[in-house]
């Protein structure tokens, strides 16, 4: 039948659920042009009305209770801490200033680091320097690492982009590193940093460690922030998505705004956000920074399943789109929402 050999194709696909972009558009041209009225009857997607949150509600994935194991597709804070450690590889060192005109001021300096098994970071610090200088006087420093602007947004219209990224403050005492760690951490450290090789072995620069004994968190301005344990953060690992986050972050946030806020409205019950940010994506879903009038607030979104890789993580990404574009349009075959929950809000909402 003409019918069959015309349609069949389209059909396959429909009831195979590709339910992507391009094959719905392609088939909404070619009914809307070719078939006959008698025909689409048999042929049309079924549309309907989806029910839609009125709000989300606000709740605190990070405490101890038993209620929060409907949560668990939200990393622990000391997760989050570890992970931006590892992915940033440099921020400000912070020591206590020995030169006579500034004696015990703070003095910040930047320096790059990698952080050996347990988190700590370890530094190449040069015997010249003032930071170093400083360091032989008084050990006690921070070091404050933060993710670089560009990694969360591109031509969002943000004009608080680098108060909202998530921080780290690693505070504790420089420390020598045994003879027999040195070589395994100076391999480890020229291939993050290479131009390290240059230098490594010269008797004016010298491998040292940062030893944490507190550590603070910071999720972005306004939200939510914390004092993290250290023990627990040295028995975390980082995400395994952390390496490729800041790609991922980078693109989607400046090419899918329009797919961004459709999820604002049927994922989290927010009309007409001015801007959206997706703060992190993990191996459990994403968290979402969502700015409407006067107030930012945060939302987790979860993936349906955990991912292990990044091409999964992207895969899932895209999944959460078609699924908003097809609520937006009403073509969806599942009415069941992904796992969501709002774990921050803005100060200003608090009285």
């Amino acid at each position: 039948m003409i019918f069959e050999s015309y349609y069949s194709p389209l059909i396959v696909i429909l009831l195979a659920q590709l339910t992507l972009f391009e094959y719905v558009d392609a088939f909404q041209r070619v009914i809307s042009k070719s078939a006959p009225p008698s025909s689409l009857k048999h042929l049309k997607i079924r549309k309907r009305q989806i029910p839609r949150l009125h709000s989300v509600p606000i709740y605190n994935p990070h405490e101890d209770s038993p209620s929060n194991q409907l949560f668990n597709f939200h990393p622990t804070l000391t997760d989050r801490a570890r992970t931006i450690a590892h992915i940033c590889g440099g921020g400000t060192l912070c020591t206590t200033s020995v030169i006579d005109e500034v004696k015990n001021y703070p003095y910040g300096s930047y320096v790059d680091y990698i952080l050996d098994e347990r988190g700590w970071p370890v530094l190449l610090l040069n015997s010249q320097s003032l930071h170093t200088q400083n360091i032989g006087e008084h050990s006690a420093v921070s070091l404050f690492v933060h993710l670089p602007p560009g990694h969360h947004a591109h031509n969002t219209g943000s004009e608080s982009t680098t108060a909202a990224l998530s921080r780290v403050n690693i505070m504790g005492k420089i420390e020598t590193i045994p003879a027999n760690e040195i070589n395994p951490l100076k391999f480890a450290y020229t291939l993050v940093h290479p131009y390290a090789e240059q230098i490594a072995d010269s008797p004016k620069f010298s491998f040292m460690r940062l030893k944490p004994e507190r550590i603070y968190f910071s999720g972005g301005f306004g939200v939510m922030s914390t004092w993290i344990n250290v023990s627990d953060y040295e028995d975390s690992k980082p995400d395994v998505l952390a390496q490729d986050v800041p790609d991922v972050l980078s693109k989607t946030n400046s090419e899918r705004q329009g797919e961004l806020c459709l999820m604002c409205k049927h994922f989290l019950a927010i009309d007409q956000a001015e801007n959206v940010r997706i703060q992190a994506i993990d191996r459990l879903g994403i968290d979402v920074r969502v700015r409407k009038g006067d107030y930012t607030d945060e939302f987790r979104i979860g993936f349906r399943r955990p991912v292990v890789t990044t091409e999964d993580a992207k895969s899932e990404l895209m999944k959460l789109f078609q699924e908003v574009w097809e609520r937006e349009h009403g073509y969806i075959f599942d009415e069941e929402l992904p796992p969501i929950m709002k774990y921050a809000e803005d100060i200003l909402r608090r009285k």
